[in-house]
């Protein structure tokens, strides 16, 4: 019944951060919350496990590179340090929070911000194209300059959908 209750709590915590995340003093509450007895004892609660499993899986539909969510790689370094994961756990844990640690796996977190960086870097490259050859068409007149802008835009949307 405790538990149910504490579960219940989190779930509702964690609905407010999400809407919350980037409000002042919003980290350091949650570094104190997930280090409390509180959430030391449902931690390993499956419908919390469950949650954050869900929660870090992303949103396949939201892939553009403008896109910030709320899973900041700072909070996924307060779940691991709360959820006391080690490097060598990953092979001892089995289902969801088997899911859990590799999500929340500081390498895989530092693998995606290079991913980040350089769809970011891709979508500047595209948007400088497009802008240099609309400028190019205006300057000379020619609606045969607008042909880069078509093939720019091909070449994003392929590179999304590979991704």
């Amino acid at each position: 019944m405790e538990a149910d209750r504490r579960v219940d709590v989190f779930i509702r915590y964690w609905d407010a951060y999400r809407s919350s995340h980037e409000r002042p003093g919003t980290y350091e509450w949650w570094r104190g919350y997930l280090f409390s007895e509180e959430f030391q004892n449902i931690r390993f609660h499956p419908q919390v496990v469950q949650l954050l499993v869900r929660e870090l899986s992303g949103r396949p539909g939201r892939r553009d590179f403008f896109h910030v969510t709320y899973m900041t790689d700072a909070i996924k370094s307060l779940l691991w340090e709360a959820y006391g994961f080690r490097e060598e756990d990953g092979d001892s844990l089995r289902g969801d929070l088997q899911k859990l640690w590799k999500r929340l796996h500081p390498k895989r977190t530092r693998r995606r911000m290079k991913g980040r960086k350089k769809r970011l870097v891709k979508g500047a490259a595209i948007i400088l194209i497009l802008l240099g050859s609309i400028w190019g068409a205006y300057m000379t007149d020619d609606g045969r300059m607008l042909a880069p802008i078509v093939l720019a835009l091909l070449y994003y949307v392929r590179n999304l959908l590979e991704e």
